[in-house]
């Protein structure tokens, strides 16, 4: 699946709909794309069906990769972040997380394109589930 088809599973299971199309034209138009990862500092378009909250305890980069692993994550997961040394990058699931876990940095970590995902910004911590 190349970083378009990524993208596109990432904001058809995961944004309210009223966003999707919007967010799709933003993310194929490569001039437009960076206003999207810009959006990422505070998300606030995900739907809310698809949210699982993470306890307190569990914010941290080993026990997220055990819960998404226990759900079925790969040990390579694609990211799309507003910080560009990550920004459609490819890495090993932990390696990610460390990266992304309490720098509140907008970033989505797709795992199963379009069914499993982490999300994080300045505001919060989650996972995303369809």
């Amino acid at each position: 699946m190349n970083t378009a088809d990524q993208e596109i599973a990432f904001i058809d299971a995961f944004i309210l709909k009223d966003r999707r199309e919007r967010l799709r034209c933003l993310v194929v138009n490569p001039r437009r794309r960076k206003q999207f990862v810009q959006e990422l500092a505070h998300f606030k378009w995900l739907d809310q069906r698809r949210v699982k909250d993470l306890a307190p305890s569990a914010q941290n980069p080993e026990d997220i990769a055990k819960l998404l692993r226990q759900k079925g994550a790969p040990d390579i997961c694609f990211l799309v972040s507003e910080d560009s040394a990550l920004d459609r990058k490819q890495l090993p699931l932990l390696a990610a997380l460390q990266e992304v876990v309490g720098h509140g940095m907008g970033t989505f970590i797709s795992c199963i394109p379009g069914k499993l995902a982490y999300f994080e910004d300045e505001d919060q911590r989650c996972l995303l589930e369809k």
